[in-house]
């Protein structure tokens, strides 16, 4: 499975490339659709098919349904899994149709796998908020750097990726807005508030320069090694915070503070907190910068899962014993 691609696949790969990196896509998200479409070229060449444009929907057919075989750590792979991989093999049909090394694009009237809407899951209540944000020792830089990254991560529902790019010149702290990079290479002006401006502030005025000149920790509460892949400037470490790294950071505190989330979680609760205080689903959306509302509307059903339970437990008619 791990055999190098044929020269032309490569080359076709390595172009592929270049276009992602001129269309303003991030690293990260560049390997990412290479890793996604390199399974569909090996299933191509086991075919005997060398040549991109002398694929047919048939192939492509047969390439979706020999997914239902393939396994990830000995489980099948899930159905959200082969709609991912099916929507990069289309990226790349579209890529090749534009360019014109296509004449047609054979995934055109494709009926494309749907994607199954999971709920998002173990997202804190409001009240579980403060003990996570209070674990950061506030003494220490990487305390207040810490504090600022899950506060920021909460007030704006920032993804893990945005969050680590950000630079010093990318927060307004006057105007509490934050200048993103976002899916595509744009840019976008989010804001934040009160307390995370607060924890921004902290860090950037008293936390940074000594983060950045280095200085004495106990031991006991930070490894050297983690020291110095922690210190840097902005969020990133001196070779930049990796995913796992802020993966690494909220999980440590959450645990401390009673629960185990991720970064993404508190994405998903910085939208559900603002759907149950009353915020419009549309400002909630361009929050979030989804393109489509139909992304957003998953949170109306976490909120339509909230109302069902507290119906369940305070509806007289539902609590009155049975007779």
């Amino acid at each position: 499975m791990n055999k190098e691609l044929n020269p032309a696949f490569r080359l076709l790969l390595h172009r592929y490339t270049e276009y992602l990196q001129a269309s303003g896509y991030t690293e990260v998200t560049c390997r990412s659709y290479l890793v996604d479409v390199k399974p569909f070229l090996r299933y191509l060449e086991e075919g005997g098919i060398t040549d991109i444009a002398a694929v047919e929907l048939a192939d492509i057919q047969g390439y979706y349904g020999s997914l239902s075989e393939h396994t990830y750590r000995g489980r099948l792979i899930r159905q959200e899994t082969k709609a991912n991989l099916m929507q990069r093999v289309r990226a790349l049909f579209r890529y090749l149709h534009k360019s014109g090394k296509i004449a047609s694009d054979p995934m055109a009237n494709m009926a494309m796998p749907k994607r199954r809407k999971n709920l998002p899951r173990n997202i804190p209540e409001i009240s579980e908020l403060p003990a996570l944000m209070e674990q950061p020792d506030m003494e220490s830089p990487i305390g207040m750097r810490d504090r600022a990254i899950m506060e920021i991560l909460y007030s704006t529902g920032l993804r893990n990726a945005e969050l680590r790019s950000l630079e010093c010149v990318d927060a307004d702290l006057d105007a509490r807005v934050l200048n993103v990079r976002g899916k595509g290479g744009r840019y976008d002006q989010v804001p934040f508030g009160r307390e995370a401006a607060n924890a921004l502030h902290n860090y950037l005025h008293f936390g940074r320069d000594r983060l950045m000149s280095g200085y004495k920790v106990k031991r006991s509460s930070i490894s050297t090694k983690r020291l110095k892949e922690e210190r840097g400037h902005e969020f990133r470490g001196g070779h930049g915070m990796t995913s796992q790294d802020l993966h690494w950071l909220v999980k440590r505190y959450s645990e401390k503070a009673g629960k185990r989330i991720n970064p993404h979680t508190l994405r998903h609760a910085c939208a559900t907190h603002l759907l149950r205080r009353g915020a419009d689903i549309r400002h909630i959306q361009k929050l979030l910068r989804h393109a489509n509302l139909n992304t957003t509307q998953i949170y109306t059903h976490v909120a339509i899962e909230d109302l069902k339970e507290a119906q369940r437990r305070f509806h007289p008619r539902e609590t009155e014993p049975e007779t």
